[in-house]
């Protein structure tokens, strides 16, 4: 009975993704980490995540760590955003929705005059919430068996602590060197109930936590209106804790934990921005996640192996930057911009288009962001299911040059 219910238990988990489901994301159950999100400034996410060679006072070391370099006043950055997906199947029409609240960046930059900027930040790297709840009638009886009840849940991320330093060398380049501390924390639960001639119930959970060390490095060359830049990150490869309880109604809980080794994958990410006149700016970046670096005893399964390769691409329109008294409406900034990723899973894609505002809260000493993201995520194993999200985003930006004397820098 056993082996029954466990093939009809995961042959059915597909099958019953969308239906009476309260998921924050199908797709993400299957990705070793879950959905990740492309921090950075309100101005980069707006342009579509591009930022690899971006100049923005408020990109705190968040992607490029030689932005640092460019920053040459005490600076914050934040942004949160809300998240509502929308899962649907093909096959019967059935829809879930669902929405979440993610903090994602929160970053500090602090220049330390002819020695360079210090930065700090801590991001929300990925997100791993995933709700099921289902129940799948059977029209023929197996064994006195009628139905099956599946829940499942996930929660848990990976978070990064972030300690970096910039530096220009004169106008000609700017280098950047950062030190990561990563936390991943992941808890699941599964919960199955078999229903018919009897009620079975089983329940199985397991955590897995993750500290590790890693460096992001980067630099930027600015050749008159053109700038390119180059970045990349290497966490070390360190131990993990894994611990599981499983309980299938008939005897006392199994218990089972054992430390194994976690290697994330590194990255590395070059773009191009360039200035066409103080009113225009267009940027693009291609990012790489090797894949084939990853590693985790099987406890993670679910990577592709080879390149994950990401495109992104944004513009920037300011209608009067230079006039000394505009309106209000000339001097705001807007951005649109378009990305194209390969997920972690490689039959797994995602794209979304951006647009977003830059709200000026004083002269030059404040910005608060606003952008919105439609995209869609589809998975060549999930034949039948898309889903669609929509992200609101918004962050607050200030800064300010303590040399001056003004009180209304802010």
């Amino acid at each position: 009975m056993n082996r029954i219910t466990a093939r009809l238990a995961t042959g059915l988990l597909i099958a019953l993704l969308c239906d009476r489901a309260d998921a924050y994301s199908v797709l993400g159950i299957r990705y070793p980490i879950g959905l990740t999100y492309k921090t950075c400034s309100g101005m980069s996410h707006s342009m579509a995540g591009t930022s690899a060679a971006l100049p923005n006072d408020h990109n705190v070391g968040l992607r490029n760590p030689a932005n640092l370099g460019l920053i040459a006043k005490t600076v914050f950055s934040s942004l949160a955003t809300f998240d509502f997906t929308n899962i649907s199947s093909e096959a019967d029409g059935a829809t879930a929705n669902d929405m979440a609240f993610v903090p994602t960046t929160l970053a500090f930059g602090f220049p330390l005059g002819r020695i360079g900027t210090m930065g700090l930040s801590y991001e929300k790297r990925s997100g791993a919430e995933v709700r099921y709840q289902s129940t799948y009638p059977l029209e023929m009886q197996l064994q006195s068996v009628s139905g099956i009840d599946i829940d499942f849940a996930r929660d848990g991320g990976m978070s990064v602590w972030q300690a970096g330093w910039g530096y220009s060398v004169g106008k000609w380049v700017q280098v950047g060197l950062s030190y990561e501390r990563v936390y991943l924390n992941l808890k699941e639960a599964r919960i199955k109930r078999i229903y018919g001639d009897f009620i079975h119930t089983s329940v199985d959970t397991s955590s897995i936590k993750f500290r590790g060390n890693g460096i992001r490095a980067g630099v930027i060359v600015p050749i008159d209106k053109l700038t390119m830049g180059l970045y990349g990150e290497y966490i070390l490869e360190s131990d993990a804790e894994y611990a599981n309880a499983l309980y299938d109604g008939t005897s006392s809980p199994s218990m089972d934990r054992k430390n194994f080794t976690l290697a994330l994958p590194p990255s590395v990410s070059m773009g191009a921005a360039y200035a066409f006149s103080p009113e225009w700016l267009a940027g693009a970046d291609v990012d790489m996640v090797l894949w084939d670096v990853y590693s985790s005893e099987n406890l993670l399964v679910g990577a592709a192996k080879g390149t994950a390769l990401s495109f992104s691409i944004g513009g920037q329109y300011i209608v009067a930057p230079n006039l000394l008294a505009p309106k209000y409406w000339e001097v705001m900034q807007y951005r649109t911009g378009f990305r194209y990723s390969q997920l972690p899973v490689e039959t797994a894609r995602e794209f979304a288009f951006t647009a977003g505002v830059g709200l000026p809260l004083s002269r030059g000493g404040g910005l608060l962001d606003i952008a919105l993201e439609y995209g869609r995520r589809t998975d060549a194993d999930y034949a039948g299911f898309t889903e669609e999200f929509l992200h609101f985003s918004f962050g607050f930006n200030g800064g300010r040059k303590w040399i001056k004397s003004t009180q209304s820098d802010y």
